[in-house]
């Protein structure tokens, strides 16, 4: 079951069924949002409002970076 709440410029919350696959969105402000894309996940995409995003975004790629590097140790 796909349960979801859009009020378009204000809220968008909820799974939607977009391209091939269910997405998770919880924004109230697209300009604080990130989108990550998941695989062999239930979600194709999690699109979430942050309170910072480039901070964000830079704390994924160091987590990234990192067990990328003890998967070769």
């Amino acid at each position: 079951m796909l349960v979801a709440a859009q009020i378009p410029g204000v809220l968008t919350a909820g799974n939607f069924y977009q391209q091939g696959g269910i997405v998770f969105y919880d924004v109230h402000d697209p300009e604080r949002t990130v989108v990550l894309e998941l695989e062999h996940e239930t979600y194709k995409r999690l699109i979430v409002e942050v309170e910072d995003p480039e901070q964000t975004r830079a704390m994924i790629d160091r987590a990234i970076k990192a067990a990328g590097s003890s998967r070769r140790s």
